[in-house]
């Protein structure tokens, strides 16, 4: 398995965003337009988990990473690869010095889980807002 960075300018032309359009009737894996950029785990030319995300600042002081959408191929969901992608960006984060954030609806129990476990924080009520800046404990 390989982590590959896609970067925005590259989202439409890179092989493997390519390749699963070609052989899914031209549906891309990921929603291109929510993130900045993507970060694909892959196995060959068949893509197991997507994220984008993109930076932007929680405070004048404090630029963070965003996550706007996590998908894990159906056929490898409930294998662990969701957190090693997820391990993946909190590592981006450790070295670039900044606060991991995401908003996972209330009307999704599954990623609300999800996100638990890797010990994001509710900071608001309703749709779930969270924020993960503990990222040290995985290392």
């Amino acid at each position: 398995m390989k982590f590959t960075l896609i970067p925005e300018n590259e989202k439409l032309s890179h092989p493997l965003m390519e390749e699963y359009r070609n052989t899914h009737d031209g549906e891309d894996f990921i929603d291109l337009d929510t993130g900045r950029d993507l970060i694909i785990l892959h196995e060959g030319f068949d893509i197991i988990a997507g994220i984008s995300y993109n930076f932007t600042w929680l405070t004048e002081d404090i630029e963070n990473i965003d996550i706007t959408e996590l998908k894990v191929n159906e056929n490898f969901r409930r294998q662990g690869y969701g957190t090693e992608i997820m391990k993946y960006i909190f590592k981006m984060a450790k070295n670039q010095k900044k606060p991991v954030t995401l908003v996972c609806r209330s009307d999704n129990p599954i990623g609300q889980n999800f996100f638990a476990k890797l010990h994001f924080k509710k900071i608001k009520n309703g749709e779930l807002c969270v924020s993960y800046d503990d990222i040290a404990r995985y290392y």
